[in-house]
């Protein structure tokens, strides 16, 4: 079937350190590459070897005609091949913004072009983009954390195939469920003394504020705005603001509530350091299975694997490596060693798969043992500064 509906594919479309724009076939009609990887010269080299490549046609015109975003100006071809890691965090800045001031008149127009963008960049280095969840750390809590929760849901979502309308419910929903809060957010992270009885009240009410704010806003889309007021309801009627209970919470507003809880953990608080991915998703698997619906629990577990992107991980062999991309397997992704056993830094890193014994995951490496800096962007394939 797939064999019918191939063409072939123009060779400059393949090149090391960019996202694919379309998936590369042989000409039988077995995958090569997916859409979205960033290659890297030895793969390129690789696929160089073959006579003809092919893709699919309706990914060859996509990924050839004008960009859909054309009208702005960071949807240029230059924009396509920076950095995610920079145009994510230009992403955070325009949500700031919103934060500060949720009823500007522009605010719906902004978030509507974050979210387009959003797509854009996970759609082409999917990897890179969950790296940040685990590799950006508490600087400006309040968006940052609000785009890494509309990272994992547009995954998770995309993997269960949902259409367009609920989708862009679901991540506008993801970017505004605590609009209400504005930046107080970030003054919450940094506390490390328990809540006020007021503060107790602000953070309860906070679902239902911020669905009236979005509705003072001129929201009229009930998936937004049910998602964003059940936001913090559990299956079991322990959640807030209503105790809802069971299917009388949208799927998107549970979704939603685990990815928020997920992104949480990995990043941490002022009081606590953040978990480890496997200790988080046991965490939310089992121990609080009663109050997450467990479908999507294991979907979401799945898309982000047990050692995500970002993750630094022990080797069988006593090198330390940095996860990039998610492999087959949850429990075995690809990872770049930049640690000798002896303790020395590569002089290049070194591309493994975990799924080898020899190169298997060991355990997690704690963040302060190999400080992150801005040329991890290169792990990707990605100029850092651009």
């Amino acid at each position: 079937m797939v064999k019918k509906q191939l063409v072939i594919l123009t060779r400059n479309l393949v090149k090391p350190g960019r996202p694919l724009l379309c998936p590369v076939y042989k000409a039988d009609g077995t995958l090569l590459a997916q859409k979205g990887i960033v290659l890297t010269e030895e793969q390129v080299a690789i696929l160089d070897d073959y006579p003809q490549l092919y893709t699919l046609g309706k990914a060859l015109s996509a990924a050839i005609s004008p960009s859909r975003f054309s009208q702005d100006r960071d949807e240029s071809e230059h924009y396509k091949w920076r950095s995610p890691f920079v145009r994510l965090e230009e992403l955070r800045n325009e949500l700031i913004r919103v934060l500060q001031d949720p009823l500007n008149g522009d605010n719906l127009e902004c978030i509507d072009a974050i979210i387009r963008r959003l797509e854009v960049i996970v759609g082409e280095a999917p990897d890179a983009a969950l790296a940040t969840i685990v590799m950006d750390q508490q600087e400006h809590y309040a968006a940052q954390h609000a785009i890494h929760v509309a990272i994992l849901c547009l995954l998770t979502v995309d993997f269960l195939g949902w259409d367009a309308r609920h989708r862009h419910a679901l991540l506008a929903a993801a970017l505004t469920m605590n609009l209400s809060l504005g930046l107080l957010q970030n003054d919450l992270q940094e506390q490390k003394q328990r809540l006020s009885p007021q503060q107790e009240r602000i953070i309860r009410r906070h679902p239902e504020a911020s669905r009236a704010l979005l509705e003072e806003m001129g929201v009229d889309d009930r998936n937004w705005l049910d998602y964003v007021e059940m936001h913090h309801e559990s299956i079991d009627g322990t959640g807030y603001p209503k105790g809802l209970v069971g299917h009388e919470i949208r799927l998107g507003a549970s979704l939603l509530q685990l990815a928020d809880v997920y992104c949480a953990k990995v990043t941490g608080r002022s009081y606590r350091d953040p978990l480890a991915p496997p200790v988080a998703a046991r965490t939310i698997f089992l121990g609080q299975g009663q109050k997450k619906r467990l479908d999507i629990t294991e979907v979401l577990l799945k898309v982000v694997g047990l050692y995500p992107p970002g993750c630094q991980v022990l080797l069988e062999n006593g090198e330390i490596a940095i996860v990039i991309k998610r492999g087959t397997r949850v429990d075995a992704p690809h990872v770049r060693s930049i640690v000798d056993p002896q303790g020395r830094r590569y002089q290049a890193s070194i591309l493994r798969n975990t799924a080898n014994r020899a190169f298997a995951i060991k355990r997690v490496v704690e963040p302060h043992v190999l400080k992150y800096d801005p040329e991890f962007a290169r792990l990707w394939g990605y100029d850092p500064m651009e």
